[in-house]
């Protein structure tokens, strides 16, 4: 389960993102990929390669509200 602080990261990151000119569908995707890998790391916790993955899709989702 996700931490509240962490669901409202995301939310103003989506915020900012659409403000910076990016489609829902494109915020969406990110979302997505970091929902979906968290999921399975927290399955397979011994995996760094997923939680590398999800930090990547996070560090997008970043860029796309810091642009």
């Amino acid at each position: 389960k996700y931490e509240l602080s962490d669901c409202v990261y995301i939310t103003n990151l989506s915020i900012a993102a659409v403000k910076n000119g990016y489609t829902c569908r494109e915020i969406e995707k990110a979302i997505r990929k970091i929902r979906l890998t968290l999921k399975e790391s927290n399955n397979r916790p011994d995996s760094t390669y997923l939680r590398n993955v999800a930090g990547q899709a996070v560090t997008v989702l970043r860029e796309m509200a810091e642009s």
